[in-house]
C-alpha cells in the first residue's frame, strides 16, 4: 500500500514540474488577424505556448494607437507594436520593455498605382497622400524627403481605409506594409508599386514586435524566457512546415472570403523569410535607429533605447 501511495506521490510531482501552472495572458493585436501574426496562432494552437505555462489569448485589435491605452489600463498584458512608436511611447510614458520579435525589418511602405508616373521619390512631388492618421514614420521620410527638396502637394487626413482612398484614386501615394496591401490590389486587378521605407535612406528598425509594461514582467521574472522560447518555437516550426502552419491559420478564421485567402497566401509566401530568427534585443541596430530618430528631431535625446531591452 505504501509503496503504491508513494508511486503516485512521484508521478504527481513529476507531472508538477513537466507541465508548470498556466496563466492567462492577453495579447493584443496591432490589426485584424493577417499573415504576419501567422505564429502566434501555431504557437497557440500547436501547445508551444501552453507547455511553458503561457495560457495565450489573442485579442483581435483595429486601432494601434491606442494599444499603449490597453496597457496601460491593463486590458492587455502584451502588445503588438513597432519599435518607433515604442520608442515614442518609452519617451512618453516610460515602464515598457520589449519581451519578443515578429519581423525584425521594415514592412512599411509609400504603395502607389504603377500606372502613377512615378519612377522615383522625386516624382512624390505634387502627388496627393493620404493615411489616416498621418504618423511618426510619414514625419520621418518626411523629414527626408525635404532634404532632397521633395514635398507632397497635399497631405489628405482620411475618413476611409488607405487602400480604399489609393483604389478609387482619391489620393496618389499611401503608407502602409508592402506586403500586406500591395497584395491586395493586385487581387482587385490593380498593379501596385512601391518604396520602402528603406529606400529613403531610413536605418531599418524592427517593425512587429512584442511589448509589455515593465511591472507586468517584473511579477514573474521567468515570463520572458518563456514567451521568447515559445515564440521561437513556433516560427521555427511555421518555417519548417508552411503550408501546414497556413493552414492552421485559415481554419481558426473560417470567415475570410476567396479574395482574402488568395492575398493572405501571396502575402504569407512574401513574409514567411521575414520572420524574426532571434528573439533577444538587438541593442546596436535599435541604438542606430534611436540616434537616427533624435538627429531628425524625432525622439528626445534623454531616451535610452536599453531601457526597452527585457534581458
Amino acid at each position: 500500500m505504501r509503496a503504491w501511495i508513494s508511486s503516485i506521490c512521484v508521478l504527481l510531482f513529476s507531472l508538477s514540474c513537466s507541465s508548470p501552472p498556466s496563466h492567462r495572458t492577453r495579447l493584443l493585436l496591432d490589426w485584424w488577424p493577417n499573415p504576419v501574426h501567422v505564429p502566434l496562432f501555431v504557437g497557440k494552437e500547436r501547445g508551444f505556448f501552453q507547455k511553458r505555462g503561457i495560457d495565450l489569448e489573442i485579442m483581435k485589435h483595429v486601432d494601434p494607437a491606442h494599444s499603449i491605452s490597453y496597457l496601460g489600463s491593463e486590458s492587455a498584458d502584451l502588445a503588438i507594436y513597432d519599435l518607433p512608436h515604442t520608442l515614442r511611447a518609452q519617451e512618453r510614458w516610460g515602464g515598457l520593455q520589449v519581451v519578443g520579435t515578429l519581423i525584425d525589418c521594415p514592412l512599411r511602405s509609400f504603395l502607389f498605382r504603377k500606372d502613377n508616373d512615378i519612377h522615383s521619390p522625386q516624382d512624390f512631388s505634387g502627388k496627393v497622400f493620404g493615411n489616416n492618421p498621418v504618423g511618426l514614420l510619414y514625419r520621418c521620410v518626411q523629414r527626408v524627403l525635404q532634404e532632397q527638396n521633395v514635398q507632397f502637394g497635399v497631405v489628405k487626413k482620411l475618413n476611409m481605409h488607405p487602400l480604399a482612398a489609393l483604389l478609387s484614386k482619391h489620393v496618389d501615394v499611401i503608407s502602409v506594409f508592402w506586403n500586406v496591401e500591395a497584395e491586395q490590389m493586385r487581387v482587385r486587378g490593380v498593379e501596385p508599386a512601391f518604396f520602402k521605407i528603406t529606400d529613403f535612406g531610413i536605418p531599418s528598425y524592427d517593425e512587429v514586435i512584442v511589448i509589455a509594461r515593465k511591472d507586468f514582467l517584473d511579477e514573474d521574472p521567468t515570463f520572458t524566457t518563456r514567451f521568447r522560447e515559445s515564440l521561437a518555437e513556433s516560427i521555427a516550426w511555421m518555417r519548417a512546415h508552411p503550408s501546414e502552419a497556413f493552414d492552421i491559420y485559415l481554419q481558426l478564421h473560417p470567415d475570410k472570403g476567396a479574395k482574402t485567402r488568395l492575398w493572405e497566401a501571396r502575402s504569407y509566401a512574401l513574409t514567411l523569410p521575414l520572420f524574426s530568427e532571434r528573439q533577444t534585443p538587438d541593442l546596436e541596430k535599435w541604438r542606430a535607429f534611436c540616434r537616427w530618430m533624435q538627429a531628425h528631431g524625432l525622439l528626445s535625446p534623454d531616451v535610452d533605447v536599453a531601457e526597452l531591452a527585457r534581458q
